[in-house]
């Protein structure tokens, strides 16, 4: 859902509204951003769940890596971008 669905939605907004050029490149690297690695220190420092947020970290930078992909292809062949 992090690395596909919220950027799909997010972008589909901003379009509609009206963005285009590097305004939509930047919502897209903003929304279609990995967890961040930090994420994993607090939730073990506040005992929460740190296996779950490394697992979280690994799994949406690998992710990113082809959304990020697709995702500049489509908005470079609908001339959005």
């Amino acid at each position: 859902m992090r690395n596909v669905i919220t950027p799909l939605v997010a972008l589909a907004a901003a379009i509609l509204i009206g963005f285009r050029g590097p305004e939509l490149c930047v919502l897209f690297v903003e929304f279609a951003a990995p967890v961040a690695i930090s994420s994993y220190p607090m939730a073990a420092q506040m005992n929460g769940d740190g296996e779950l947020a490394g697992q979280l970290v690994v799994s949406t930078t690998a992710l990113s890596i082809a959304t990020m992909f697709i995702g500049v292809f489509i908005l470079k062949t609908f001339g959005w971008m």
